[in-house]
């Protein structure tokens, strides 16, 4: 959008052996050249305009895909948060479980001591407390 400016320098020396008569003399002659350069586009029937569109769209593309992957990493981190509840409400659960069936076989162990209860009874709450221990 604006004027660009450019500035060149050169310098050197060129030395050359100038015959004069029957000898040659040593000449040194010194060179120095500058050039400026300056462009300025008037009228561009908007080339200028569309190479800032495509590379708005480009930063666009790419703030999206940097969101899009932010994305990906947060499901991750909530699915895997919540298997690990899930999972948790599962230990909970099974220990709860467990603890009933003992209760439920020391009870019928002492029922049958008393004489209030039978011998499948007895075996019958040791056996849903070896299930409970499986799982």
């Amino acid at each position: 959008m604006y004027p660009t400016l450019a500035a060149v320098a050169f310098s050197g020396a060129t030395r050359d052996a100038v015959p004069f008569g029957t000898t040659f003399f040593l000449q040194t002659l010194p060179a120095f050249e500058a050039t400026l350069d300056l462009q300025y586009t008037v009228f561009d029937f908007g080339a200028r305009a569309g190479r800032i569109a495509a590379a708005g769209a480009r930063v666009l593309a790419a703030n999206f895909g940097f969101n899009d992957v932010h994305r990906k990493v947060i499901n991750q981190v909530e699915q895997a948060y919540y298997r690990l509840l899930n999972l948790l409400g599962q230990e909970q659960a099974a220990r709860a479980s467990l603890a009933n069936a003992q209760t439920v076989q020391d009870a019928a162990e002492e029922r049958l001591k008393h004489g209030l209860a039978t011998l499948p009874d007895v075996l019958e709450a040791r056996l849903r407390k070896r299930n409970m221990n499986c799982k």
